[in-house]
């Protein structure tokens, strides 16, 4: 069992564009609002907006809202340019839009239709990754402001996750944009250590083989943190941190944050804007909390805490691992502290949200393109949930979703060849036990193989699931990851 952890890390840590959200800029100066509708007068919700100043080359973007307007305020008195843009439209752009001190300039803008092939893929893919919070949250780092917000100047701070101590000894913690009232991200400057000592034999012996050593002592010099537990209340009410806004490096906290963005998507391919967006619509969980380490010794270390359990690792919920070349691997991963106090530590905890029961699938298969349509029938494990995400293959792309009485929902799913990991809002929290029904349309290919056997699998993108068939057919699909 333990095998899966002494070779190369499989990190299934799995975005058609990066949508922008709908911000408000507080502060003095002036503003640009206007609303944006198609040819027949109808809203474009999702339009993205993007302000740029000629004079200093800096950019403010934000997102139409559901009656299609935007506002970008804390403009300095000047002149600006103004692109509108929205998927299967041509651009609007106007390079005049004249902004006084604490004046408002208003452009509205009605967009023409694109090519037909862009409206299109406008029409099958209305609903992805449209959500409003999880908009906001792809959205920190990409405005100036971010990470010049509230910051803590820190000495001695001690962040205790499990078995892992963070000991900031010396710098700055950065905090990210609020969404839903919720700071979910930070970044540490400094100098600080992470110590790890692993809670059974087992665990430290497989530790040893990285570190040539039972624990591990790490100083770094950064942190880029993402979390859902109460890491910004508990830095606020230490006495080791002195809390302030802005800050001297606030532009370099941003920075490494960004940087860890494009890692994620681009390298690791994890959607962790998905994964907070789930705790985020289920605010009565307990929140995990990621830590990226730039290590003296080991510059690619991430720990997690997880009480949904680790991908590669379940139902473990804690995880020590590196994704470098020379040094990768899951260095250690183990269940939590209070469940081997309890004795209740075991290989069979269930940590998935939902159990499908049952699939009917009406599908077509050309070669190795896949057109299906699936009801999915699950009975929900977790009372409160409204995020369920599913392990899909990447290459299938998901062109609506919809619930029994077929109204649309709104789904996540990125590019294909970046963090593509597929997701389902539900409008409202799900009820423990109760039985429900999803219809899933999707289509691509490269998910089948000229090769004799077995399908596609997918099922839900937790821990410990049993993934369900599918498809099957003469050809060979890969597992859902």
């Amino acid at each position: 069992m333990k095998s899966r952890k002494l070779k190369a890390i499989i990190l299934v840590l799995s975005f058609a564009f990066v949508a922008l959200p709908f911000v408000t800029v507080h502060g003095a100066g002036g503003r640009i609002e206007g609303r944006v509708t198609d040819p027949k007068g109808a809203v474009v919700s999702g339009a993205t907006v993007t302000v740029t100043d000629p004079a200093s080359n800096k950019t403010f973007s934000a997102l139409t809202d559901d009656q299609g307007r935007y506002k970008i305020e804390s403009l300095k008195a000047g002149t600006y340019i103004v692109i509108i843009s929205a998927r299967g439209f041509v651009n609007a752009r106007r390079e005049d839009v004249k902004v006084a001190e604490g004046g408002t300039a208003t452009f509205d803008a009605r967009l023409e239709i694109a090519a037909l092939e862009a409206s299109v893929n406008v029409a099958t893919n209305t609903k992805a990754n449209s959500d409003s919070v999880y908009q906001q949250l792809r959205q920190i780092g990409k405005n100036p402001q971010d990470f010049g917000g509230p910051f803590a100047t820190v000495t001695n701070l001690v962040l205790t996750r499990d078995a892992a101590v963070f000991t900031l000894r010396s710098g700055e913690l950065y905090f990210g944009a609020p969404v839903e009232g919720r700071i979910t991200a930070a970044v540490f400057i400094g100098d600080g250590e992470l110590t790890l000592v692993p809670p059974t034999p087992i665990e430290k012996r497989s530790l040893a083989i990285f570190v040539d050593d039972e624990k591990l002592a790490e100083p770094f010099t950064h942190l880029v943190i993402r979390f859902t537990d109460k890491t910004f209340d508990e830095t606020k009410a230490s006495a080791s941190a002195k809390m302030g806004t802005g800050g001297p490096q606030a532009e370099k906290a941003r920075d490494l944050y960004r940087a860890n963005q494009q890692l994620l998507r681009k390298e690791l391919r994890n959607n962790a804007e998905l994964r907070v967006l789930s705790d985020l619509y289920a605010p009565q969980r307990p929140g995990y909390f990621t830590a990226y380490i730039a290590g003296a010794r080991h510059s690619k270390l991430f720990f997690r805490l997880d009480p949904l359990g680790i991908p590669q690792v379940a139902p473990e919920e804690v995880e020590l691992a590196s994704y470098g070349e020379g040094d990768g691997g899951i260095w250690t991963a183990f269940h939590l502290a209070d469940e081997y106090a309890k004795g209740t530590a075991s290989s069979s905890e269930d940590h998935r949200l939902i159990d499908i029961m049952h699939h009917e699938i009406d599908g077509t298969i050309r070669g190795t393109r896949i057109t299906a349509s699936d009801v999915i029938t699950f009975r929900n494990l977790a009372g409160g949930t409204r995020v369920v995400p599913f392990n899909l293959y990447r290459t299938l792309r998901v062109s609506r979703v919809s619930d029994e009485q077929g109204r649309d929902l709104d789904f996540i799913q990125e590019n294909k060849e970046e963090d593509a990991a597929f997701g389902v809002i539900l409008p409202q929290a799900l009820e423990g036990g109760k039985t429900y029904k999803l219809t899933v349309q999707y289509d691509g290919d490269g998910a089948l193989s000229d090769s004799a056997a077995v399908i596609i699998f997918w099922g839900p993108a937790q821990p410990g699931i049993p993934r369900t068939p599918a498809i099957r057919s003469a050809r060979t699909g890969p597992f859902m990851t």
